[in-house]
């Protein structure tokens, strides 16, 4: 079994860099590493999350087309999106959604 350490280290480990005096930034980076070093940010969202995200059941999967896609699209973006207090992680998923289905195979 290998023994490499995927984990991101704590910057504040290290002697160099004047921020690392800094209460607020200290903060900030172990608020980051605490609650998001171990999520898959980088990964491609598949077809499957995308068809989760955009809220399209089973019985629609046979029958989907750009049309749908785009409906759920815009409905979902005016409920959040960043300029109308919405969340930006949010949108940006349902902008990525909306990027894999309608590059698609299930898409007519």
């Amino acid at each position: 079994m290998n023994n490499i350490d995927l984990r991101l280290s704590n910057p504040f480990n290290s002697q160099n860099g004047s921020w690392a005096s800094d209460p607020k930034m200290k903060h900030d980076i172990d608020h980051i590493l605490r609650n998001y070093a171990n999520t898959p940010f980088g990964d491609p969202m598949t077809e499957n999350e995308a068809l989760m995200v955009l809220g399209i059941t089973p019985d629609e999967i046979l029958t989907l087309n750009k049309q749908t896609v785009k409906s759920r699209y815009r409905q979902l973006m005016l409920a959040n999106h960043p300029d109308k207090h919405g969340s930006k992680y949010l949108a940006q998923k349902i902008n990525q959604a909306k990027s894999v289905l309608e590059n698609s195979k299930l898409v007519e």
